[in-house]
């Protein structure tokens, strides 16, 4: 149990009185004892030390530990399998009682019940908690990075009166429909290498949403699917001779019943009320019906642009701290089953909307 330098070793190997020996040591094995007479302060320097053990401890004994650890801000766990183990189980953070030779009592105080009484599940245990923690926060990524690309467009249209990007059925297309099936699978993520190496996570500042993964979200991934697709909704209006400047505060067009949209040519050439035969072919202008399919294919090209930067991003969702190519890219085949429920879903979202 004691891998470090004790009170008493340090004592023989400096030829001194153990009472002499003064903060060189990292382990110290406590007798139940000689805890009634600890104050505060001392119980604040014990436990501060890596390595503790208490031996020949009374039930109120290892109560008292459990509160002092918590005190000092630790996350407690405590192991037992009799009556006497039964308060510092209930009072722990995590109590873990044995199933196969604890008590009732231990089993009823305890938090989790190892069936096997096999303390080494304790770790696995640990290993398989980590991972779900990890593979909450990369659903919790993956899932908020796309609704920034999905904000935008309402808020331009708002503000500057532009041609809708997305509308809410498209909106509601994609976060119901094509991208459901990614973000589960992210459940099925394998634990990281390292995720056993890394030191237990703070309770109080490591949120399973925090302050960097907002960063990450709003400011990283989100700003760059957002730059993309809109980058690809002005390419399809820039096919059609649609000039930018036209864009904001179009709000009387791109509907199958809307005036003529002005393109080029000479001044009012695009006016409703000019006769057919003054209209020559330096007028170039939309009407209606073309309008409305100028913006529909816009709007298609949004949000196929948008799913495709998703199923790109999946692939960082994959790990938090490991390189994707040292982790593996093919390590869980539920990502590509949802990769493609995916993509066929906004295929036919996008080419069979009737």
């Amino acid at each position: 149990i004691i891998t470090r330098r004790t009170r008493g070793q340090v004592a023989r190997e400096s030829q001194i009185a153990i009472v002499d020996v003064k903060g060189e040591f990292d382990a110290v094995v406590v007798h139940g004892r000689e805890l009634a007479a600890l104050t505060t302060d001392q119980w604040t320097n014990l436990l501060r030390l890596p390595e503790v053990v208490f031996v020949r401890t009374t039930p109120e004994q290892k109560l008292q530990i459990v509160e002092q650890l918590q005190r000092l801000g630790h996350v407690v766990a405590v192991t037992g399998d009799g009556v006497n183990d039964s308060p510092a189980l209930k009072r722990a953070d995590i109590g873990l009682a044995m199933g196969i030779m604890g008590s009732d009592v231990a089993r009823d105080a305890a938090d989790v019940i190892l069936m096997n009484d096999d303390l080494a599940s304790i770790v696995e245990g640990i290993r398989y908690g980590r991972a779900i923690f990890d593979n909450l926060k990369k659903t919790i990524a993956y899932c908020v990075t796309h609704l920034v690309p999905e904000a935008w467009p309402t808020l331009l249209t708002i503000c500057f009166d532009l041609p809708a990007a997305l509308s809410s059925l498209a909106i509601l297309a994609i976060d119901l429909g094509s991208e459901l099936a990614p973000a589960i699978s992210l459940a099925w993520e394998p634990p990281e290498g390292d995720v056993m190496r890394r030191p237990p996570r703070d309770a109080k500042t490591d949120r399973l949403f925090s302050t960097q993964s907002a960063i990450y979200c709003l400011f990283t991934a989100g700003a760059i699917e957002t730059a993309f697709c809109f980058m690809a909704w002005l390419l399809v209006f820039n096919h059609y001779d649609v000039s930018y400047d036209l864009l904001p505060f179009s709000a009387d067009y791109w509907t199958e019943d809307s005036p003529n949209l002005y393109l080029s040519g000479p001044s009012g050439c695009a006016d409703d009320d000019i006769p057919p035969e003054n209209i020559t072919s330096a007028c170039r202008y939309l009407t209606g019906p073309p309008q409305y399919q100028v913006m529909q294919e816009a709007a298609g090209a949004y949000s196929w642009t948008l799913v495709l930067g998703q199923v790109l991003h999946i692939f960082l969702c994959k790990t938090r701290l490991m390189n994707t190519r040292a982790h593996g890219i093919f390590n869980n085949p539920i990502m590509f089953y949802g990769l493609a429920c995916e993509i066929l879903l906004i295929i036919i979202f996008l080419f069979f909307p009737k």
